[in-house]
């Protein structure tokens, strides 16, 4: 049986809004959000926590890490592989610290889609995904296929997979992309804090999301 992980990338030096992965969120550091609902994904082994060295000591102790294994920024990807050489993985599942809305059953969708294809997500253009629900599977030798080669953007795994062929997408049962539920902004955190506001606690699907964003008065121009 192959063993999966989930790594998630932290990081504090976010350009746009500095240390928004420990923002406050409905009483808890966006982060504990994010990791609280990888947990609760299906099918993952372990949940790693990758971040820079300097960062480690305000990031690395929050619950729902398994493991901490850092990386010498900008190289996020070598913390990536080390962690899948680390944990002895076969399939590595990435996800970002600013995704607090993610959704686990859509994540566990995405791991059944690996199947025999070295690579697999659920949000691109044509599947009308909003942001922020962003997952990435990939096989532990294409992650090391992809650090072999001489262009890859070493911030971003995965993303020079993405560029020469995608294995199988999880499509939207309709276009969802006026919704913006990733945070990278003040506006971004102030519509996700709304938004976690009208959620039930324990319920971590889009749908859920979705109607708690139209309660809090939070959709996207296109709803």
């Amino acid at each position: 049986m192959s063993r999966v992980i989930a790594v998630v990338q932290a990081r504090l030096g976010s350009s746009r809004l500095p240390r928004k992965v420990l923002a406050e969120i409905n009483g808890f550091p966006m982060l504990g959000h994010v990791l609280e609902r990888a947990q609760a994904i299906r099918g993952v082994d372990e949940i790693v926590l990758t971040t820079p060295m300097p960062e480690a000591p305000q990031l690395r102790g929050l619950p729902g890490v398994d493991r901490w294994v850092p990386h010498n920024p900008p190289n996020v990807l070598m913390g990536f592989l080390d962690a899948v050489q680390r944990t002895e993985a076969d399939v590595v599942m990435r996800l970002t610290g600013d995704n607090p809305l993610l959704d686990p059953d859509l994540c566990e969708r995405v791991l059944q889609l690996i199947g025999s294809s070295n690579y697999a997500h659920n949000l691109n253009p044509p599947t009308f995904w909003p942001e922020g629900l962003d997952v990435q599977v990939f096989r532990r030798e294409t992650l090391e296929w992809e650090a072999m080669q001489p262009d890859i953007n070493q911030e971003h795994p995965g993303q020079w997979i993405q560029s020469y062929g995608v294995g199988r997408i999880l499509s939207a049962p309709y276009d969802l992309r006026a919704h913006h539920w990733t945070v990278d902004t003040a506006e971004d955190l102030a519509r996700v804090r709304a938004i976690y506001a009208h959620l039930t606690p324990g319920d971590f699907s889009w749908q859920a999301t979705l109607r708690a964003a139209r309660e809090a008065g939070a959709c996207g121009s296109g709803d």
